[in-house]
């Protein structure tokens, strides 16, 4: 599933992977890339609160039909995060620049209805780039 983010500011999410059902996935792939010449922090971290999403979007299934994982973009309450991350990066001031983050089949763990959730997140001291960012999961 393939979205597009505005320019996250300092402390903020830039999304969340969020399982739409009572079935949990499992992310096997996350890859970020800057739209505009923009140092960007991206770290991977569990949310310690999910906030109130006001932008989702459901991930696309590979066979037709949709998929059962929201991937939130935007929030009416903030969510909030953990302060030990998964992964983190800064990605360079270079249209283009970008992660791939991979994961072995049923490593990564998202579950519906948790207080936590897997969250991109603007860790550095600025506003970063506008970004594109995709995720894969198994549902």
């Amino acid at each position: 599933m393939g979205v597009a983010k505005a320019a996250p500011t300092t402390g903020t999410g830039i999304c969340m992977i969020r399982p739409a059902s009572a079935t949990p996935c499992y992310v096997q792939e996350i890859g970020v890339f800057c739209e505009t010449a923009v140092a960007t922090s991206v770290g991977l971290v569990r949310s310690a609160t999910t906030g109130t999403p006001s932008t989702s979007a459901l991930v696309q299934a590979q066979v037709i039909g949709t998929g059962q994982t929201n991937i939130d973009t935007a929030w009416s309450a903030a969510a909030t995060v953990a302060t030990v991350y998964m992964r983190q990066i800064v990605l360079p001031a270079t249209i283009g620049a970008g992660i791939i983050w991979t994961f072995g089949p049923k490593d990564l763990l998202v579950q519906n209805g948790a207080t936590t959730q897997l969250m991109l997140w603007n860790f550095g001291a600025g506003t970063g780039a506008a970004l594109r960012l995709y995720v894969v999961v198994d549902e």
